[in-house]
């Protein structure tokens, strides 16, 4: 199993880029992603390729709202800053 340490540099300054300059929230990323390695885990451990958290029969779908932007081919017009 690869280590966190196994992975490239420049793979991880990319992860970096990509999660904390994009105007993301941080803790959720990292939370998100601790999440998912977590469930991995447990499924490599108990042999259960189908495991999912007990917590995810409360959970219920989000449409995000920001999905419904359309963006102008030619682009928008600048703001006055």
């Amino acid at each position: 199993m690869a280590k966190f340490t196994d992975i490239p540099v420049s793979l991880c300054a990319r992860w970096f880029d990509f999660t904390f300059c994009d105007g993301v929230n941080p803790s959720h990323t990292i939370a998100a992603v601790v999440e998912r390695n977590v469930e991995t885990t447990i499924r490599r451990i108990t042999g259960r390729k189908d495991w999912r958290a007990p917590e995810i029969a409360r959970t219920v779908p989000v449409i995000d709202p920001l999905s419904a932007v359309i963006v102008p081919i030619a682009g928008t017009i600048p703001t006055n800053m």
